[in-house]
């Protein structure tokens, strides 16, 4: 796809703002109109340039040259103040294509002062061209009889002539007078009228045209504004976008769908997952650039999807920046306790390893990619799916060796909140430990977590069947499956926690912890 057809497609993904504008240009067309349109009156009167002396088309050129002359911005600045004309009715002139013919338009709000206009300039145009036109013959003419006067005062003055001089002054001053009396006689190049009076049309504009246009020039306006926006658009918006900017497959776009939608869509997920390894063990990380409620929820989802009545899924909560009140995998890593004994089980036969307890050193100083291998085989030893909820890459320098140690990575953009350049520098950091990116799942912003379950595994403790019994459940924030609801448990008396001890769990009793360290 082309520059030009990957923006086109932008633009028209924006179209609420298209028809938004359209409707408002529109509307304020239609408004405009309603409430400033009246109607136009146009007085026409027509004059000719016909001569019996010239050809039509030599009538044609002078009718042209008349109409340029009166549409000279000087000249109906002189015929306004001549004729009283006023300013708001407006003269043109024009011709009929070759025709000798040219016509005079006045046009007004006015009916009567339209018409009026039309007639005063009309015959002040045709006297003024009349005039001219008889100043200039009156000039040749005194010329004329300037010259056949001096003749005859030769013929009367002193001195004896022959008679053949004599008769040629005489035929000299004969042929002057006969082209005076031309002179005196022509009225070529005169206007003559050709109606009485002038024609008057009325005219008023369309409302449909008016809307019409509104519309075009707000469509064009919404446009603009939408190819703006996409220039300036730092949030990643559709699959398209992320395709073409960032080079990576949308696996799915999971964002405002249905549950039932979106839990057959992860289930779709995880069977494309698995089943493009070769093992029988898939690890999987799912890591957003930036703390994400969807990421932590999608991983969730991913390892119910994949989990077993037989063989279940395992996730581990691998997020070292939220640290826990109960053993976990911050505890395998600085080895005090066994990943394995710190294992929780949810209501969806999903094994949860919690993110551990709060260690005095920099949690990233503890990992490293063998150490996560070697919690991930100890905690999914028969398991067919483990799903790593690494920390925000962009946020916690571990993030890094949690996705290496994967088998392959997904990278979750929230639509409309995710930055480009936070997509962007995501995909960097992952190059830069060679970490597999399958590609990037779409989804929303989450705020709030639903409640669940979480219990300790069945026979993780040595003791007897009633002392399991008596054990209360652990309750966790952590979501369930994409297609269950919330799940009530009961709420124990609450026992104070510590400051400092960032716990998914601050109501969870005393008697819950176990100790493994």
């Amino acid at each position: 796809m082309s520059p030009l057809q990957q923006y086109t497609v932008r633009v028209l993904r924006r179209w609420p703002v298209i028809v938004v504008l359209a409707l408002v240009g529109a509307a304020t067309s239609a408004a405009w109109f309603f409430t400033t349109a009246t109607t136009t009156y146009t007085a026409t009167a027509a004059l000719s340039t016909q001569s019996a002396e010239r050809g039509p088309e030599q009538d044609a050129v002078l009718a042209l040259g008349y109409v340029n002359y009166f549409n000279q911005a000087s000249y109906q600045e002189l015929l306004r103040r001549e004729s009283g004309i006023p300013a708001d009715v407006a003269l043109t002139a024009m011709t009929g294509a070759t025709s000798p013919i040219l016509y005079i338009s006045a046009t007004g709000s006015d009916e009567q002062a339209a018409r009026s206009a039309a007639t005063v300039a009309t015959d002040t145009f045709r006297n003024d061209v009349r005039e001219s036109l008889i100043e200039e013959r009156r000039r040749a003419a005194e010329d004329i009889q300037a010259e056949i006067d001096r003749n005859t005062a030769e013929l009367t003055g002193p001195g004896v002539r022959q008679d053949v001089q004599v008769n040629i002054v005489l035929d000299q001053i004969r042929s002057l007078q006969g082209r005076l009396t031309d002179v005196v006689s022509d009225n070529t190049n005169h206007l003559k009228p050709l109606q009485s009076e002038p024609g008057v049309a009325s005219s008023r504009e369309n409302p449909l045209v008016a809307t019409a246009t509104g519309a075009v020039g707000g469509a064009l306006l919404g446009v603009l504004v939408a190819l703006l926006l996409v220039v300036t658009d730092s949030r990643v918006r559709n699959e398209v976008d992320v395709r073409h900017r960032l080079g990576v497959e949308v696996l799915e776009d999971v964002a405002g769908v249905a549950p039932a939608e979106r839990a057959r869509l992860v289930r779709t997920l995880v069977n494309s997952l698995r089943l493009a390894g070769h093992s029988e063990r898939t690890v999987l990380a799912v890591v957003a650039p930036r703390g994400s409620v969807a990421a932590r929820r999608l991983a969730r989802e991913l390892a119910a999807a994949g989990s077993a009545p037989r063989r279940q899924a395992v996730l581990v909560r691998a997020d070292l920046t939220t640290p826990d009140i109960r053993p976990g995998f911050l505890d395998a890593l600085a080895e005090r306790a066994a990943a394995r004994d710190a294992l929780l089980s949810g209501p969806d036969g999903v094994l949860v390893l919690p993110v551990g307890r709060r260690t005095g050193d920099g949690a990233w100083s503890l990992v490293a990619p063998e150490q996560v291998s070697e919690i991930v085989d100890e905690v999914a030893e028969g398991s067919p799916l483990a799903v790593l909820d690494a920390p925000p890459l962009l946020e916690a320098p571990e993030s890094q060796i949690v996705c290496a140690a994967a088998d392959r990575v997904l990278l979750v953009l929230e639509r409309d909140t995710t930055t480009w350049s936070d997509a962007g520098e995501a995909l960097r950091l992952l190059g830069q430990v060679d970490a597999t990116v399958t590609g990037i799942v779409l989804d929303e912003p989450h705020f709030d977590s639903p409640r669940e379950v979480l219990v300790p595994r069945s026979g993780a403790d040595e003791g007897s069947a009633e002392t399991m019994t008596n054990v209360l459940p652990v309750v966790s924030t952590e979501l369930v499956g994409p297609a269950q609801s919330p799940v009530p448990s009961p709420r124990p008396r609450p026992r104070p926690v510590s400051v400092g001890a960032n716990s998914e769990d601050h109501e969870r009793p005393a008697a819950d912890v176990p100790d493994h360290g």
